[in-house]
């Protein structure tokens, strides 16, 4: 894949990667994806392992002594206190790391019948994100710009769910990366038989919470105009 000129962000929660290490070579289009949901006594609390956050943030270090792009992953839940988020992405920045992706996490109706909810709905989604909106000059998100946007309530999208399709060891998932349907053999069945049009309006009710970046994100990209791609090329440039 990487001489064809992809990219590749291989996700983790860190806690194997320091041995692993040593199987792979940097490459500039190639990147470790490390996910952390909160600090040490957050993160551990929320993965059911202590030591975990300190076994994940050495990796990252090594990984970056070593020439690696290094990125990372959280998911804001519920429980999630918004300064202890702050004081992650402090450590994360300053350990240099080369983005952070931010995103809240997938309500759904089979989720909710285990009879615990951490996740977010609609209206505390935005209202967290209105304040992580605010940090994107003080830390490298690599959350785009119009996505922050519509977590924070100030722009509305429909969902691709075809944007990033998952193939997994049953096959390719339907009908999006975080609701399983069925799967089918071949990525033409996939997309020809999967009823894209009702997933995309959001009648589906286990849709009517989720506002995760893989299903929004690439709308962006689909739907932007010029004052929007104007934006985004700022972004891109940093400025």
């Amino acid at each position: 894949m990487l001489q064809r000129g992809r990219f590749i962000f291989f996700c983790t929660n860190g806690l194997l990667l320091e041995d692993a290490l040593p199987r792979f070579k940097p490459h500039p289009h190639f990147y470790w994806n490390i996910h952390f949901d909160g600090t040490a006594r957050v993160h551990d609390a929320i993965i059911g392992r202590k030591g975990g956050f300190d076994k994940a943030l050495r990796a990252l270090r090594l990984a970056k002594q070593k020439g690696f792009q290094v990125t990372t992953n959280t998911t804001v839940y519920k429980e999630t206190d918004i300064k202890d988020l702050e004081e992650l992405f402090e450590i994360l920045t300053a350990e240099g790391v080369n983005g952070i992706l931010v995103a809240p996490g997938f309500s759904y109706v089979d989720v909710k019948k285990s009879g615990e909810d951490h996740f977010l709905d609609r209206e505390e989604i935005t209202k967290r994100f209105k304040i992580i909106k605010t940090w994107q000059k003080r830390f490298p998100i690599m959350s785009n710009p119009l996505y922050m946007d519509f977590c924070a309530g100030e722009l509305s999208l429909k969902c691709t769910p075809w944007g990033n399709p998952t193939r997994n060891p049953l096959g390719w998932k339907s009908p999006c990366y975080l609701i399983t349907d069925r799967h089918y053999d071949t990525y033409r069945e996939f997309m020809e038989n999967t009823d894209w049009d009702y997933y995309a309006s959001g009648k589906d009710p286990r849709c009517q919470q989720c506002m995760v970046h893989c299903g929004y994100e690439p709308t962006v990209v689909r739907t932007m105009n010029l004052k929007g791609m104007l934006r985004m090329a700022k972004w891109n440039l940093g400025l």
